[in-house]
């Protein structure tokens, strides 16, 4: 029951909006898909179930998600220091790393990367996770489902994959999508 381990809990008023706020419908648990309802509706003496996913996670899973291991994968930690820059593309690099490190929590960089194919953009890009000392989750925007509900359910996946993982999300091809949209 929610409401009796707040209580229990939580003696801090602060504590105790943010775990009800937390472990309401609405709260990011539900809505990345670690914790489900029971039969009921209602909060209050409700059972809450963690889902598979969670599960997984707490037994040290580090794989992405089947369903989104089709369209994405997940580079834990790059590692390019064999990738030789220029200083000047060197300076650039740290430039948008120390921007991309100034946001505030909740907000994020984002950096649009275009040329060529093969000419390194991806690589790039992991380099600046590297810097940054994040995961990379590169995900293939031609594999995203075009029906508008299963979409949206993919995003809030990545999104929890994006937050469990600690990485940067990478588009790979999100000017084909754009064209569709």
């Amino acid at each position: 029951d929610v409401g009796l381990a707040r209580m229990v809990v939580y003696a801090d008023p602060k504590a105790g909006e943010r775990f009800t706020l937390e472990m309401s419908p609405a709260g990011r648990l539900f809505r990345y898909g670690l914790l489900e309802l029971g039969e009921g509706r209602r909060l209050l003496l409700q059972e809450l179930h963690p889902t598979r996913r969670l599960i997984e996670l707490i037994h040290g899973a580090r794989e992405l998600e089947p369903a989104i291991a089709e369209l994405a994968h997940l580079i834990a930690q790059p590692h390019m220091h064999h990738l030789v820059l220029s200083p000047e593309v060197e300076a650039q690099l740290h430039a948008v790393a120390a921007q991309a490190q100034r946001h505030p929590p909740g907000q994020s960089s984002v950096i649009v990367v275009h040329g060529a194919p093969g000419s390194g953009r991806r690589s790039l890009l992991e380099t600046v996770a590297a810097k940054l000392e994040l995961a990379c989750l590169i995900v293939d925007c031609a594999q995203l489902p075009k029906d508008p509900t299963a979409a949206a359910n993919v995003c809030r996946a990545l999104v929890r994959e994006l937050l469990l993982a600690d990485a940067m999300l990478v588009l790979h091809d999100a000017d084909g999508v754009a064209g569709e949209l």
